[in-house]
C-alpha cells in the first residue's frame, strides 16, 4: 500500500472510530447484594461507568465508603428508598466521610432511589449525607437520614452549581444548616419534607443558626416545601445569611413548629406570601420522626386544592411536601424537643 493510500485508510478509520465511540448506547451497570450484578460493588460500578450510564442498584443494604461521582450518570436504587439502603461504613466516627460526593457534574446526573444514611464529616466543613460540590445534578425521591454534616449540612449540602434536590423526605440530620445548607448556588429545593434536623456550628458558637434549609451567598429557588420540627437556636426553619439569600424564591412552603422561629437571619417571615403557610401539616403518624411515616391526613393543608385543610391562599399550591395522602384524619401528638435532640445525643 502506497504512503498516500495508507495515511488515506488511516485517516477514514479514525474518523469511523471516533464516529462509533461518540454513537455509543449509554450502558446500565447492574448491582446485587449477592454480587451477581455487573459489578460487585456500587463503588466499583461507579468506577467503571461511563458519562450517560445508568448504575441501577438492587434492593438490600450497601455498607460502603464513600461513594465518589465524577462522571455525569445515573445512580437509581431500583425498588426505592425504602428497600436500597446506602450508610456509610464508619459512621460518627472518621473525618470527611459523607455517603456520596458529587463532583464537578452536569445536568445529566442523577441520583434517586436510596435511604442515605449514617454519613459524617467531622470536623471538616463538608456535609454527611450528599455533598453536590460544583454540580447540577438532581437528586429526587430519597430518603435522607441520620447524617451529621458538622461543617455542612447533615443532609445535603450543595456548594457552587445549579442542582435540584426534589421530593426527597429529610430527617433527623444535623450540621451546619442542619438539613439542607446551599452555598454559592443556584440550587433548586422543591417539594422535600424537612423535618426534626437540628442545626448547630462548628467550632461551636453562641448561635446555632438554620436547621431546616440554610442558604449563604446564593439565589435560590425554594418551592413547595414542608420545612416543620427542626431545631436550632435562631431560625430553625429557613434562615438566610445575607440580603442576596434572602432574595431568593420562596413559595408555597410550610413552615411550622421549628425551635428557634420559622425564619431567621437577613429573611423575614414569609407567611402569607406566594402561598406560604404556618399550620400543622397533619402527618399520619402522631411521631413520624421514629416511624418514618410523612403521609398526609386526608385534611391536610398540604394536599393540592383551594382551601385544603380550612388554609386558603391566593397562590394555588397543589401538592406541598414529598409524600401524599396516606390515611383519613388522625390525632396528633406533639414531639418535645428533648426527644428530637436524644436522637444525636447517642
Amino acid at each position: 500500500m502506497s504512503g498516500s493510500r495508507f495515511t488515506r485508510f488511516a485517516a477514514l478509520f479514525l474518523v469511523v472510530s471516533c464516529l462509533l465511540a461518540g454513537g455509543a448506547a449509554p450502558r446500565t451497570w447492574r448491582v446485587r447484594m449477592d454480587g451477581s450484578g455487573d459489578a460487585q460493588t456500587i463503588e466499583a460500578a461507579i468506577d467503571g461507568a461511563s458519562a450517560g450510564d445508568t448504575v441501577l442498584v438492587g434492593p438490600g443494604k450497601y455498607v460502603e465508603n464513600t461513594l465518589y461521582i465524577r462522571t455525569d450518570l445515573h445512580l437509581v436504587g431500583e425498588m426505592g428508598p425504602d428497600l436500597t439502603i446506602i450508610e456509610r461504613a464508619t459512621s460518627y466516627q472518621i473525618e470527611n466521610a459523607p455517603v456520596l460526593w458529587l463532583d464537578s457534574l452536569g445536568t445529566n446526573s442523577s441520583v434517586s432511589g436510596f435511604t442515605i444514611a449514617r454519613g459524617t464529616a467531622w470536623p471538616t466543613t463538608e456535609g454527611g449525607g450528599l455533598v453536590l460540590y460544583r454540580s447540577s445534578s438532581t437528586v429526587e425521591n430519597n430518603i435522607i437520614k441520620d447524617n451529621m454534616g458538622w461543617g455542612g449540612a447533615g443532609g445535603v449540602t450543595c456548594i457552587y452549581g445549579a442542582p435540584v434536590v426534589r421530593n426527597n423526605l429529610i430527617y433527623r440530620n444535623a450540621g451546619y444548616g442542619g438539613c439542607v445548607f446551599v452555598a454559592f448556588s443556584g440550587a433548586t429545593i422543591e417539594s422535600n419534607t424537612i423535618a426534626f434536623n437540628i442545626g448547630f456550628l462548628y467550632p461551636p458558637g453562641p448561635a446555632f443558626a438554620g436547621a431546616g434549609i440554610r442558604i449563604m451567598s446564593s439565589s435560590c429557588v425554594v418551592s413547595h416545601n414542608i420545612v416543620v420540627f427542626n431545631w436550632a437556636s435562631t431560625g430553625g426553619g429557613i434562615f438566610c445569611d445575607d440580603p442576596q439569600s434572602a432574595a431568593s424564591t420562596f413559595s408555597c412552603n410550610l413552615v411550622y413548629g421549628n425551635e428557634g422561629g420559622n425564619y431567621g437571619g437577613s429573611l423575614a417571615d414569609q407567611t402569607g406570601a406566594n402561598g406560604n403557610i404556618s399550620v400543622d401539616p397533619e402527618f399520619c403518624a402522631a411521631h413520624p420522626d421514629s416511624t418514618g411515616n410523612f403521609f398526609l391526613q386526608s385534611d391536610s393543608p398540604c394536599l393540592p386544592g383551594p382551601g385544603a385543610g380550612g388554609v386558603w391562599t391566593l397562590v394555588p399550591c397543589g401538592l406541598i411536601g414529598a409524600r401524599p395522602q396516606g390515611c383519613g384524619p388522625t390525632g396528633t401528638e406533639s414531639a418535645t424537643w428533648g426527644a428530637i435532640k436524644s436522637v444525636f445525643a447517642r
